[in-house]
């Protein structure tokens, strides 16, 4: 029997990261965090040297599953920033509460210049989307596998 080599093109999505050299901003919203954890490792292999700010918005602090890994991270990493945000304010967190996408919205006014990668509920991204570009976002910029379908 002989053998051949088979070569595949594995579907990517339109959302897989872009190596552009631009500041990236990492939106996680509940278990959206699966799709930018695989972001996150291919960004520690490349040992991306622009600024990485992570966004990961959860219901409560318990939600967190990867949050020692991720302060780890950004504490090894001066260019990579961990902003956890917990919607559900309670006695026992100490980090940021409300909304993830209003947290954002603070944090930056001008999105003009980042490379903005979005994963969640898809419900909640024609919103955010419209905010980011409210705030010169680029479309051309703003990845999301949710794209497609809103």
């Amino acid at each position: 029997m002989e053998h051949k080599d088979v070569q595949a093109k594995i579907g990517l999505g339109n959302a897989y990261f872009k190596q552009s050299g631009r500041p990236v901003i990492l939106f996680a919203a509940g278990t959206g965090f699966g799709y930018i954890k695989s972001i996150i490792t291919h960004l520690q292999e490349l040992d991306y040297q622009k600024d990485v700010y992570l966004y990961w918005g959860v219901r409560c602090a318990e939600d967190f599953y990867e949050y020692d890994q991720l302060c780890a991270w950004a504490q090894e990493n001066t260019q990579v920033n961990f902003i956890p945000v917990v919607k559900e304010d309670n006695e026992s967190w100490e980090g940021r509460t409300g909304s993830l996408v209003d947290n954002i919205l603070y944090d930056f006014d001008d999105f003009s210049e980042f490379d903005i990668y979005l994963a969640g509920r898809f419900d909640l991204m024609p919103s955010t989307r419209a905010a980011f570009i409210d705030k010169g976002a680029c479309l051309e910029h703003m990845y999301s596998d949710a794209f497609d379908y809103i």
